[in-house]
């Protein structure tokens, strides 16, 4: 365990499953990483399912509740501004069990602002691509969990390595993963979870890298897509799609459009933001800025087309104003 956290530069870890009696709790940490702060969920359940351990030179994490099946509590990253919600998560063997943990989550949710990240063992799979071997899937496994996500408004963060976090050698299933909420989408640059391979255990570790953002880039399109089920967005599609153009033109300038439109979308509906009528003289310049760089990155291919040039030349000349 001290190999794996130095080789992977870990500063915060969440230990589910340990089956670590109480009383050797402390020695056992301490001589992982003598040093270190932790805090487990021993006071409501014997076997303490749940450590948090994390770097004090690095990380302050203040516990604000803990169950049976979570901790939870305040991450700060010492040097930065940086802070979000944390919730370590350890679902219990049955779909009765786990009912206190879906609503521990949605009364978190509802007084929960700043950015919010959930991760664990849920022990519960979401949608029956979680377990393409083993026992057919039924829909009683997965409502709760889908339900919670819905009803909180939660994201899973996409994930990269391994397929399944979890096997016993001949059932492989999903039940690892990490869920965030929109503010943490918007304000912090989380994009994907990265699911290791499992060395000593059945269960692959979920590894999540937060760095303060140091610069002014322009970030990334990310589409939600509970707003395909928004009452505005077909006639969004369908309004942004009536631009004229020839060939690829058309299609290149209806994306475009459809982009914006989205974009307005996501930060009134999820940052719950009212968007501004008019826009400053500097915010203008940026955002110019902005699509002038969108369209360069566009015009690396030869010969480049000439609705792409002439796009240039327009913001060239706005931004000259």
């Amino acid at each position: 365990m001290r190999l794996f956290l130095r080789r992977n530069k870990v500063n915060m870890i969440a230990i589910c499953e340990h089956r670590v009696r109480e009383d050797r709790v402390s020695s056992i940490i301490n001589k992982i990483m003598p040093n270190w702060e932790w805090c487990t969920n021993s006071v409501n359940n014997v076997r303490g399912r749940i450590w948090v351990i994390w770097n004090p030179d690095v990380i302050n994490f203040t516990t604000v509740e803990n169950s049976e099946q979570q901790i939870h509590g305040q991450v700060e990253i010492q040097g930065s501004k940086m802070k979000f919600q944390f919730t370590a998560v350890y679902g219990l063997h049955s779909i009765t069990a786990r009912i206190p943990l879906w609503t521990a989550i949605h009364q978190l949710s509802t007084n929960i602002t700043d950015p919010w990240l959930i991760m664990g063992d849920f022990n519960s799979i979401l949608t029956i691509e979680d377990r393409p071997i083993g026992s057919q899937v039924q829909s009683a496994e997965t409502r709760d969990f889908q339900e919670c996500i819905t009803n909180c408004n939660l994201i899973e963060l996409a994930a990269i390595g391994r397929m399944f976090t979890w096997t016993n050698g001949h059932v492989f299933s999903r039940i690892d993963r990490a869920l965030v909420n929109a503010e943490c989408i918007l304000h912090m640059p989380i994009v994907q979870v990265l699911v290791m391979d499992p060395l000593f255990s059945d269960h692959s570790p979920l590894s999540i890298t937060v760095e303060e953002q140091r610069d002014a880039k322009k970030r990334p399109f990310k589409f939600f897509n509970c707003l395909a089920q928004h009452p505005e967005f077909k006639n969004k599609i369908n309004a942004s799609w009536q631009i004229k153009g020839r060939g690829m033109q058309g299609v290149w300038q209806s994306l475009k459009k459809v982009r914006r439109e989205l974009q307005q979308l996501n930060q009134r509906e999820l940052q719950q933001l009212s968007q501004r009528e008019y826009m400053g003289v500097s915010e203008k310049v940026h955002k110019l800025r902005d699509e002038l760089m969108d369209i360069q990155s566009h015009m690396r291919i030869i010969p480049i087309p000439q609705y792409m040039i002439d796009e240039e030349k327009e913001i060239r000349t706005q931004l000259n104003k």
